[in-house]
């Protein structure tokens, strides 16, 4: 029997409102976000849709939207520059919050690493135990082997 392979017919898109997001790892600016309120459904044959898109695939770098574009898209629907701005400004702290944790010096790394392959030890240990009595050895005895 030939082996069965995935098809597809159709292509369903659903679009949603734009809201204003929480991600802080946006470069610049006010982040922003899908809402869960989706605003339109279409469902169409997927060589359509694909020869629709034919040579308006965007690349990496034009999938960035500009920070003015971003602030301009909320303000039209509804967001107030107060609420973009605090966004922002939240953002920010945590940006500043998350790069203070990564000015660890060289001493805390250490620890960190040695806490680490300790636990790494600890567990092998406990699995090496757990493996030997199931198999009612202790763990320091030998088992002959029969040749």
């Amino acid at each position: 029997m030939a082996a069965l392979s995935p098809r597809f017919d159709v292509v369903t898109i659903y679009e949603f409102q734009l809201s204003i997001g929480d991600n802080p790892a946006t470069r610049e600016g006010c982040p922003i976000a899908l809402s869960s309120k989706c605003v339109n459904k279409e469902t169409i044959d997927v060589d359509i849709f694909e020869s629709m898109r034919e040579g308006n695939r965007r690349k990496s770098k034009n999938l960035y939207v500009p920070v003015e574009d971003r602030a301009a898209m909320l303000l039209s629907r509804g967001y107030s520059l107060d609420q973009i701005v605090k966004r922002v400004l939240e953002m920010d702290e945590i940006k500043k919050s998350r790069s203070e944790s990564l000015k660890m010096n060289g001493w805390e790394r250490m620890n960190i690493a040695i806490d680490a392959a300790g636990k790494t030890l600890r567990k092998l240990n406990l699995n090496k135990k757990q493996k030997a009595e199931d198999r009612n050895i202790k763990p320091n005895q030998v088992q002959a082997r029969m040749a």
